[in-house]
């Protein structure tokens, strides 16, 4: 009796990046993505961590914290258009990350600037005009700049 030829499975496919057993808070690259696209996160991963020493860790924070205050009412779209995807970019460049990391970096990236272009406009509705209602909801007053 002829059997058959039973066919190979083909060899798993080699993992694409190295599996690391360090902590996150020690990944350089990983940690300045944090501190662009979630700065709490950053900062306490700055400082639990061995990445940089004492001195520059305080330079790094007061620079986070100024930029912060700088920007206080254009932080939104500088972190939707700038800083989000600059984030993604650096940890699909290092080879030390895990691809699903790049994947939730990037989704999270979306998120925020899907959050970002859903926001009303500051000046309500792009007429700057402020319209004052009563308990009826009945417009009796318009003020426009």
């Amino acid at each position: 009796m002829a059997t058959r030829r039973q066919r190979k499975k083909p060899p798993p496919l080699p993992e694409t990046r190295p599996v690391t057993s360090s902590r996150w808070q020690d990944n350089k690259t990983l940690l300045h993505a944090w501190l662009l696209m979630v700065f709490p996160v950053g900062l306490y991963a700055l400082w639990a961590g061995s990445v940089y020493e004492k001195h520059v860790k305080w330079g790094i924070t007061a620079g986070v914290v100024l930029v912060f205050l700088a920007l206080n009412t254009g932080f939104d779209a500088l972190l939707a258009l700038v800083l989000a995807p600059l984030a993604v970019f650096l940890l699909w460049r290092d080879q030390e990350i895990a691809r699903a990391t790049v994947y939730k970096f990037a989704a999270g990236a979306a998120v925020i600037l899907l959050l970002f272009l859903a926001a009303p406009s500051p000046q309500g509705g792009g007429n700057g005009c402020t319209y004052y209602r009563d308990s009826n909801y009945n417009v009796f007053a318009r003020s426009c700049d």
